[in-house]
């Protein structure tokens, strides 16, 4: 099989495994964690410096999960774009912004052809 998600370590960025998977979740989703996730976590200090940052700073890298999905090669390069907008709504940083089973449902890609 093939995984969409590449949990590799990167020990050059000096991140524990738990940082580097906020790293990871980070730049899959283009997205920085909202001050108001941050001040609800027991550990943001562990990870995050006072701006949100990683405490580390790794570099920003588009990990974009459109181009992983084509690799499958079951998906048309349309398809795998069409796919990649529902998986984007389910994978949001913050919960409350990610898509309800109806906003899914009523995605293209999920509707079928008719």
């Amino acid at each position: 099989g093939y995984w969409l998600f590449d949990w590799m370590q990167r020990p050059e960025y000096q991140l524990t495994p738990e940082g580097n998977a906020l790293y990871q979740m980070m730049n899959f989703t283009g997205e920085c964690f909202s001050d108001t996730e941050l001040v609800k976590g027991q550990k943001t200090s562990d990870y995050f410096d006072s701006d949100g940052n990683l405490l580390s700073k790794p570099p920003y890298v588009d990990d974009n999960y459109g181009i992983e999905l084509k690799k499958f090669g079951h998906l048309s390069d349309e398809g795998a774009t069409s796919l990649s907008q529902p998986i984007s709504w389910c994978l949001r940083l913050d919960p409350a912004d990610r898509a309800s089973g109806v906003d899914l449902l009523r995605n293209p890609f999920f509707m079928g052809d008719d």
